[in-house]
């Protein structure tokens, strides 16, 4: 069984790592939204370090891990709407987080599919593991 919790681990692991490759195009202007909502918040809400912070920042949108994009989503979100978009048009801001919005319910749904993908695997090897008689288990090749 540990060996499934350890390739299941491995493969969450591997996901956090990637570099976003979602169905829908992460939006240009995401990474100056994040900007806007950690000058908003303080470290203790953002809990990010500057180290952090920097290495997502500059980064290009389509370099963005599927870890990276977490945070950058937990910190639009936590920021005041008045601070992500006090140079906007209501209306306008309205509009830039409606499409921000789009783009972060379809990766919810993605990150969703992954882990009901992941649990589906894990119920599947230890089934496996657990049908054989010795009480051993088949081992589990990658």
């Amino acid at each position: 069984m540990d060996n499934v919790q350890e390739q299941i681990n491995n493969e969450l692991l591997k996901f956090q790592t990637e570099t976003y490759n979602g169905k829908v195009e992460i939006p240009s202007d995401i990474l100056e939204y994040f900007k806007k909502g950690i000058l908003s918040l303080p470290p203790q809400v953002h809990g990010l370090s500057a180290h952090k912070i920097k290495a997502i920042y500059t980064r290009k949108p389509k370099e963005i891990t599927n870890g990276e994009l977490q945070d950058i989503i937990r910190i639009i979100f936590n920021a005041s709407f008045d601070k992500m978009y006090e140079e906007e048009d209501f209306i306008k801001a309205l509009d830039k987080h409606i499409a921000l919005e789009k783009f972060i319910l379809s990766y919810h749904q993605e990150v969703d599919d992954f882990q009901a993908k992941m649990r589906m695997k894990k119920a599947t090897l230890q089934s496996l593991t657990r049908g054989v008689g010795s009480g051993n288990g088949m081992k589990i090749i990658n």
